[in-house]
């Protein structure tokens, strides 16, 4: 599979060419439906837009990125 940059971030380099450099430079950026397909064993929570964050929050959370929330199949959900 060939990545390259989105709108989510992520690196504009070839799977090729990140083997070759042995790094991301960048990390990777998925879309909703990337998400769901490298997921699709698990059950889906909840996939949604990241709450910004600043830089003096405890928590981390930066505009335009995605995240998602999965569980394995086999574990009972309490409703």
């Amino acid at each position: 599979m060939n990545r390259s940059f989105n709108i989510y971030g992520g690196s504009a380099l070839t799977d090729e060419e990140a083997y070759l450099k042995r790094s991301l430079e960048g990390g990777l950026g998925y879309t909703k439906g990337q998400l769901q397909e490298i997921f699709n064993f698990l059950d889906e929570i909840e996939i949604r837009k990241m709450v910004p964050m600043s830089t003096v929050d405890p928590h981390f959370g930066l505009d335009g990125f995605i995240v998602g929330l999965f569980q394995k199949s086999d574990i009972r959900k309490p409703f």
